[in-house]
């Protein structure tokens, strides 16, 4: 779900050259602007507009405990921008809710962006380069999906009063995985190869666990509106601080020890907050810009990367720093070093939150290592077992021959196959002719050694591919049998 239309209503009856004239501009590539003096005009239809946001938390948005208005309010009808310098609470703790995490240092080399759509009950999947984004890859039960983190077997979210995680290909949800409190409320998550953190604005808390579920510490570090989670080797790094949200970046070392409330301020209403081997990133949603510190929080730039609409969740990887826009729902994208800013990486995904992570496994590969010949015909079979859908291809070779080693190419049977989640197929190779297939058989019967020696691709719909490899030794059926 992108953003939501303006004036629906007033514009159901316009000529057809006015419809024409507005749907070349939203097919354009569209062009952050300053957002320095709106026109009375503008901000009028942005007062207009339904949020999107309203519509992901609804009634469930909750209320904030500073001013007791209700959240959803908040984003249908929200402060001005002089306002929302000057009061801070409630966006604190709508950000809480949302807050996006990035697992830094539990990554290897990603290939997958994933994101969350908070009540959407989704979370989305594409490939860094190429191939068509998967935007219900997977749904989660449960009260929402905001805060997102991945490692390289489960995807993890923050809901409604509790973590819930899922296996990378989608299975075994456990929306309650690690519950809280009623009076809890899971926002930011963010993870290691140790343990797993959240944060929890309604108890001035992040949390930790190991990554088995036990050992949970719903109080792990004291600190006021936590909002977003990063993590490097050393360090959590979230925002809040002792300003909540635009105030400061906070961190304190992994065990809890040694918290910096303010290791970064001057920010403008920053929401999302990101680490790599370097630098600190971070979304200054007041200033349309995402901003950029060294790791120990000097050299900060505010403006590092602007103009950008709305940057709200943010995630940085070896081929760049994405980020959600709250307006579209659009992800974007430029280098490390700021350059080449596209800010509709991935169109149409209603993106909150995103993490960056490997595609998990696709399938499973089962050979059987001794297979009987029941006739002249020769056939070599592979069984594929499919955890999300993908298509198999396989390709090998015969050898006859122990010291004499004549080799015959096989193709499969009958070409590429697919293969629904959750499915067995069974693949059959045969020699690529039929004199081939005799002369095979003939050496069969004399008993000499046939080996197969086999390549299994299997790809998914964004481009993942796994390769399996195995060797098959041939016999003839015993007479009799």
């Amino acid at each position: 779900m992108v953003g939501d239309p303006v004036g629906v209503l007033e514009r159901e009856h316009e000529p057809a050259a006015a419809r024409r004239g507005r749907a070349r501009k939203r097919s354009a590539p569209t062009r952050a602007q300053p957002r320095s003096g709106p026109s009375a005009v503008a901000e009028s239809a942005r007062a207009r507009r339904p949020s999107r946001l309203a519509r992901l938390l609804g009634d469930r948005g909750g209320r904030d405990p500073r001013t007791s208005r209700n959240i959803s309010d908040l984003v249908t009808h929200p402060p001005s921008r002089a306002a929302q310098r000057h009061s801070l609470g409630p966006l604190a703790t709508l950000a809480a809710i949302i807050a996006v995490a990035l697992p830094s240092s539990a990554l290897g080399a990603e290939c997958c962006i994933y994101w969350s759509t908070g009540y959407n009950d989704t979370i989305g999947r594409a490939p860094l380069r190429g191939f068509t984004p998967q935007w219900d890859f997977i749904h989660t039960p449960g009260e929402g999906a905001f805060g997102l983190a991945v490692d390289r077997e489960h995807l993890y979210w923050g809901g409604d009063g509790a973590i819930g995680r899922v296996g990378l290909d989608g299975t075994d949800p456990e929306p309650d995985w690690i519950p809280g409190s009623p009076d809890s409320r899971q926002g930011a998550v963010a993870v290691d190869p140790a343990h797993v953190y959240w944060a929890d604005f309604l108890e001035d808390s992040i949390g930790r666990a190991n990554l088995d579920g036990s050992g949970v510490d719903p109080g792990f570090i004291a600190t006021s509106f936590p909002g977003s989670l990063a993590l490097d080797d050393t360090h959590v790094y979230w925002i809040g601080g002792t300003s909540g949200v635009g105030g400061a970046i906070a961190r304190a070392d992994l065990d809890g020890s040694n918290v910096e409330p303010a290791l970064v301020g001057g920010t403008n209403l920053a929401a999302g907050v990101a680490v790599d081997d370097t630098h600190l990133y971070w979304t200054n949603f007041g200033a349309d810009s995402i901003g950029r510190a060294n790791r120990d929080g000097s050299g900060a730039d505010q403006d590092f990367i602007a103009p950008v609409t709305d940057p709200w969740g943010i995630a940085v990887g070896e081929r760049g720093i994405y980020w959600t826009s709250l307006e579209t729902g659009e992800i974007g994208h430029a280098n490390l070093d700021g350059s080449e800013i596209d800010e509709r990486f991935v169109r149409r995904a209603g993106a909150l939150n995103l993490a960056l992570g490997e595609p998990g496994p696709i399938g499973r590969v089962r050979v059987k290592r001794t297979q009987v010949q029941r006739s002249g015909a020769i056939r070599v079979r592979v069984k594929v077992t499919a955890r999300q859908w993908l298509s198999a291809t396989a390709t090998g070779k015969l050898t006859v021959g122990a010291e004499k080693r004549r080799s015959y190419g096989l193709e499969q049977l009958p070409g590429t196959r697919s293969v629904r989640a959750g499915e067995t197929e069974v693949v059959r190779l045969k020699p690529k002719n039929e004199r081939n297939e005799r002369r095979i058989a003939r050496a069969l019967e004399r008993g000499a050694t046939v080996t197969a020696e086999l390549k299994v691709r299997l790809g998914d719909r964004i481009g993942n591919l796994e390769i399996e490899r195995a060797t098959v030794s041939l016999r003839r059926r015993a007479a009799g049998h």
